[in-house]
């Protein structure tokens, strides 16, 4: 009889060292290979250093990282951030950032601390940051996982926006799997600063939903979230469910949201537009008023019409919204 071999160290091991050892025996075989896929690799566990990180605004020490951007004129302050040269990551890889904090003081009430990931000297919004609030003397940890998007330039970034201080210790930096999802679902809750999703950039993150208040924008129409093609693409032909919550927490007269599907049809010539009359607007549109306080669930179901087709959670005029428990889901076999 022929004996059953110890399977080989499939590409996606995150820990070599811990596979190794499990691959020793052929009945260790499927728990070799259920802890290949869970395990995530850690790239950097300590204090930031210069090696690693471009420091300003800052000092860092054994007690940790001291950031103060509170004499810092302009908005968004980025006071440590990962150099793409001296650590590299990798396109379309998942990593998985934590931090001890201590907010030491805000220069105002609309000061805000920040994390996340951006292309330096990116203009075209091409970041995907949580901002959060938090009163001096505040202590906590913070976590943040992303998808990148194919680009081997994006960096981590802390930061924050309208001045403050804060200490970081233990900054952690791990690589990890993508997450297992249910049979048929393409995305699912919680919404992440993820590249798989494009969100409002004045948006922060509150438990696992997602808040924003576009009445801070200054035009008519505001995109929510949006997905992104290249990591999150609807294929062509199949048909999809979308549900979710949202709250709405204070609106502008005459306000509404809506959600629809869209793509670039050959004759538009508006790649910002999301009016129903638009030529990328082509369908499922869905429009309802807002108010202080009204919120609930909304689903909606669809037939992708081409490959590269978006999803949009959007609003006209401004709002304060939360958005949470989104799913999309794939039914085309079902």
């Amino acid at each position: 009889m022929k004996m059953p071999q110890p399977l080989s160290q499939p590409s996606s091991c995150l820990n070599p060292r811990r596979c190794a050892l499990l691959k020793t025996s052929a009945t260790a075989a499927l728990l070799f290979a259920l802890a290949c896929q869970s395990q995530a690799e850690v790239l950097f566990d300590g204090v930031p250093d210069k090696a690693t990180f471009d420091i300003k605004f800052a000092e860092a020490s054994d007690n940790g990282l001291l950031a103060d951007t509170t004499n810092y004129e302009g908005t968004w302050g980025v006071y440590l951030a990962s150099s793409p040269a001296r650590f590299p990551l990798a396109p379309l890889k998942r990593y998985r950032v934590s931090y001890d904090y201590n907010i030491v003081k805000k220069k105002s009430d609309r000061s805000r601390f920040y994390q996340g990931f951006d292309l330096p000297g990116d203009t075209n919004g091409n970041r995907m940051i949580q901002t959060w609030d938090a009163s001096a003397g505040d202590s906590g940890k913070k976590v943040f996982t992303t998808t990148l998007p194919d680009s081997d330039r994006y960096r981590i970034v802390l930061g924050t926006r309208e001045g403050g201080a804060i200490r970081i210790t233990n900054i952690k930096i791990e690589e990890v799997p993508e997450p297992k999802l249910a049979k048929g679902m393409v995305y699912q809750n919680p919404i992440e600063n993820d590249g798989r999703l494009v969100l409002n950039m004045n948006g922060h993150f509150v438990d696992d939903a997602f808040v924003v208040d576009t009445r801070m924008e200054k035009r008519e129409w505001h995109r929510i979230i949006t997905t992104a093609p290249d990591l999150l693409p609807l294929k062509k032909g199949h048909s999809y469910r979308v549900s979710y919550n949202f709250a709405v927490r204070d609106a502008d007269p005459e306000a509404s949201m809506q959600h629809f599907v869209y793509f670039k049809d050959e004759t538009s010539t508006d790649e910002t537009s999301t009016d129903e009359n638009s030529a990328i607007a082509k369908q499922s549109w869905e429009s309802w008023p807002v108010y202080p306080g009204t919120g609930g669930q909304k689903e909606l179901f669809f037939e992708a019409p081409e490959a590269g087709t978006h999803f949009v959670i959007g609003t006209r005029l401004g709002a304060d919204v939360r958005i949470e428990n989104l799913e999309i889901e794939d039914v085309t076999a079902k």
